[in-house]
């Protein structure tokens, strides 16, 4: 891993369930502005395909947004990353995902409680 990403960070969203590509992508995107998937891999070190399946993963949840810019007059347009929510927001929402788990979890070991007596 570069140093350009927070190993701690890393290491807490990889606890929290998040996965290796989806955790270095929020850690780098949670500590510069913008940055363009070639950016995101060389800073994290994830191969290419990685960071996009991330970056899908990402926009599915509703964390990282797309923009796309044009590098010059020809080719394609390049797609830059950001996040989509402030990294406050996002881990509020991993914090609530992780207490409607916890609660279910409980309701069924509660329920298979009251199967046994």
């Amino acid at each position: 891993m570069n140093a350009n990403v927070n190993s701690k960070t890393v290491q807490i969203l990889r606890q929290l369930g998040l996965s290796r590509p989806l955790a270095h992508t929020i850690a780098y995107l949670s500590e510069v502005r913008t940055a363009t998937s070639r950016e995101i891999d060389r800073a994290t070190g994830l191969r290419q395909p990685e960071v996009s399946r991330a970056c899908v993963d990402g926009k599915k949840r509703g964390w990282i947004k797309t923009e796309q810019e044009r590098g010059g007059r020809l080719g394609r347009p390049i797609n830059v990353y950001s996040l989509a929510l402030p990294y406050r927001e996002i881990m509020k929402q991993i914090e609530d995902e992780k207490l409607l788990e916890s609660d279910r979890t409980q309701r069924l070991i509660d329920a298979a409680r009251g199967q046994t007596a």
